[in-house]
């Protein structure tokens, strides 16, 4: 089954990155496989995403996500200090992006295998207050 995407990335303008096509609002870059958007459960969502390799620049969420691998391992790139540095994501690996924070990032994924990511978001978009 194909679920649609609860929580769209967005480029720091707040536009939504471009669909696959003009018919779907689904993300470029993902497949979602399962999806808790049917449930009754109130403060959080979660979807299991298929990704294959990709580029994202000055992206973010406008909710708080949690990334699980739940797949075999792969490298990452993130962007720190205008330089990207490479990570290799093993299974059990967990990453967070609070909302409204740009990031941007890199997925290999080797010999055309996906990245098997669990991704939990809180439903409920929310600003990070600076300390």
């Amino acid at each position: 089954m194909n679920y649609p995407h609860s929580i769209p990335l967005c480029r720091t303008n707040g536009e939504l990155l471009p669909a696959k096509n003009a018919i779907s609002r689904e993300n470029a870059i993902s497949r979602v496989v399962l999806s808790s958007v049917g449930t009754k459960w109130n403060d959080v969502v979660v979807e299991q995403h298929h990704f294959p390799s990709f580029e994202l620049v000055d992206v973010m969420y406008k909710r708080h996500a949690i990334a699980i691998n739940i797949g075999h391992p792969f490298i990452c790139e993130f962007e720190k200090d205008g330089r990207f540095q490479r990570f290799q994501r093993a299974r059990g690996a967990v990453s967070f992006f609070p909302s409204h924070r740009p990031f941007s990032n890199r997925l290999k994924a080797e010999s055309g295998v996906l990245a098997n990511v669990l991704m939990v978001f809180s439903r409920h978009a929310q600003k990070i207050k600076n300390h």
